[in-house]
């Protein structure tokens, strides 16, 4: 955690819209999520766009990250449809769940290998290309 938003949260609120309809979260009373969100005048914000999720609910990769590892790809940006050096493309729930981005010693933004994302990226092509080889009209 940041130290703005150790600051933030020292009040014991965490603001997000009333609904999900306009990007409000809904968290469970007494469990414990990894959350990620946004800082604005020193009042920690979330929806849907950043990270809610269960901690019972996290992979072994994920606890891993969230305890060593994420916080080397602080700098590095995570985004669905622009590759750039600062950051990795997102391109399916495996990098949710296996990735992690981070800052190479070329300066550049990537993945970190490893068998599990690879497997999970693997099978994802694979049943993504069966499912269109089961659907076309010939």
């Amino acid at each position: 955690m940041s130290e703005k938003g150790s600051v933030a949260l020292k009040s014991g609120v965490l603001h997000t819209a009333i609904d999900e309809s306009v990007c409000g979260v809904t968290l469970k009373p007494g469990a414990t999520y990894v959350l990620s969100g946004r800082i604005v005048n020193l009042k920690a914000r979330i929806n849907l766009c950043g990270m809610a999720m269960e901690w019972k609910t996290t992979t072994r990769r994920q606890r891993k990250g969230l305890r060593m590892l994420y916080e080397q790809g602080c700098n590095c940006t995570i985004s669905k449809n622009k590759i750039s050096k600062d950051g990795c493309q997102y391109k399916n729930s495996c990098d949710d769940l296996y990735g992690i981005c981070s800052r190479q010693r070329n300066g550049s933004c990537h993945w970190i290998r490893n068998p599990v994302l690879a497997k999970c990226r693997l099978e994802t092509r694979n049943a993504t290309l069966a499912h269109i080889r089961k659907n076309q009209i010939f």
